[in-house]
Formats: structure tokens, sequence, C-alpha cells
């Protein structure tokens, strides 16, 4: 039972050129039917703007069709953005959000050690007796 695969298809025709186009790709390597990448500008920028969490590939198409250009995207207030179609305020607020956030990591200096002055040992002991034991003693 678990050999099996299911195909669905509309009509018998349709589940013939599945099946024979199945068995012509049966002994091929998988990269040879896989979703070929486009090397064009557009597609990569669509492609780009599309890993914005709620921007589709229409809103990316509506985005370079209004403003022309990435930079002039960038460049837009959120007000211009919402103005696009399909686009409200929040969708807006979210992409002018990522589009000016700081990409690179802030770079941490290593803080160095304080150096406290030399004290005698007297003063290390003292600090050391909780206040309580010290007053019982007196």
């Amino acid at each position: 039972m678990a050999d099996m695969t299911l195909i669905l298809a509309w009509d018998q025709e349709e589940a013939g050129r599945i099946i024979e186009v199945y068995k012509m790709f049966e002994h091929k390597p998988p990269d040879l039917i896989m979703e070929k990448q486009d090397a064009n500008p557009y597609s990569m920028l669509v492609d780009a703007l599309t890993s914005v969490r709620s921007i589709n590939r229409t809103d990316a198409m509506t985005l370079l069709s209004t403003f022309g250009s990435l930079e002039k995207i960038i460049e837009a207030t959120e007000e211009e953005l919402s103005m696009c179609p399909g686009f409200g305020p929040q969708k807006a607020t979210r992409l002018h959000k990522v589009l000016h956030q700081n990409f690179k990591k802030p770079q941490y200096q290593k803080k160095k050690p304080d150096r406290q002055p030399a004290s005698s040992s007297s003063d290390k002991v003292a600090s050391q007796v909780p206040e309580s034991s010290v007053e019982k003693n007196s």
C-alpha cells in the first residue's frame, strides 16, 4: 500500500497525459522537472519583494508598475504605498518598515574589565563578613 501514488484528474484524457508525462520522467533526475528560475532582473525583483510577509506576486507587480523601480519603492512614504491597489495601511507600514530597517548587525565592542585599585587583604575580609555578625562581635 505504501508504494502507491494517487493521481487526480478532471477526465480520462487528462489522466492519460499525466501518466504519459510521469512515465517519460520516471527514471530522470529530479532537477530536470523542477521549476526553472528566471534570470531576468524583473523576475528577481518580484521574488525579492514577495519574500516580505504579506506581499504576494500581484502586489509586487503592482508596486513595480506604479513606482517603476526598486529605488522609487524604497523612497515612497507609507501613505504613497498604501495608495497602491491591494495595499492597506497595515501592508504599507509593514513593507515600509522592512525596506527601511538596518540590515547590518550592530558591532559590539568587547568591554575591558574595570580595574579596581589594589586594596589591602583586611578590606577584602571585612567586605565578605556579613554586617549582622560584625554587630554581634562588638
